[in-house]
């Protein structure tokens, strides 16, 4: 009698069912972490926005004004902020730019548009500020945000319900600060 070596057919059944059920109870954890990556990600693309625009301002002592737009040519008014983001420097303190021949300067003062954010319009999350800043931020050249402080929510639709992720609050001195203290946060 020869001695075989390997595995049966009943014991791969088996290594391949138990391999099936760990795998089904380890994707809704994998699901729930790649979402949550994903706002942290959203968020910080705003919030070193944020930065970047008051660290501007302060250094070359210049109002900097930070709008929502989708295209990068204007501020808009209406949607919100997932659709991307203007930072200009605001000369004549109106706090609006619109480019329309594509030079990267606000038409009306010359004010140089310094970034365009892409934003993150994926569907399923949106970025809305609160009464002050619904539309725009501004940092003077001290860096102080007076005027437009205020909460940005980021908010996701999880089985048909708009819900908050997480936040940025902008302080009257400037100061950001990323919150996920999400009953504080408003998806409208």
């Amino acid at each position: 009698m020869t001695n075989r070596s390997g595995f049966t057919l009943l014991e791969c059944l088996i290594v391949l069912a138990v391999i099936a059920l760990l795998s089904s109870l380890a994707a809704p954890s994998l699901a729930r972490l790649v979402a949550r990556n994903k706002a942290y990600d959203y968020t910080n693309r705003l919030y070193a926005s944020l930065h970047f625009a008051r660290d501007y301002a302060i250094s070359n002592s210049v109002r900097i004004v930070i709008c929502k737009t989708r295209g990068g040519t204007h501020c808009r008014r209406s949607g919100d902020w997932s659709e991307g983001w203007l930072i200009f420097e605001d000369t004549d303190h109106n706090a609006d730019c619109v480019d329309s021949n594509g030079d990267r300067r606000c038409d009306a003062d010359n004010g140089r548009i310094l970034r365009i954010g892409d934003g993150f319009g994926d569907g399923r999350y949106a970025l809305f500020g609160n009464a002050h800043i619904a539309n725009r931020v501004w940092f003077d050249p001290s860096g102080f945000a007076n005027g437009s402080n205020g909460t940005f929510s980021l908010c996701r639709d999880q089985a048909g319900k708009t819900v908050p992720v997480e936040g940025i609050v902008v302080s009257n001195p400037g100061r950001t600060r990323v919150t996920r203290d999400t009953k504080r946060l408003s998806c409208s």
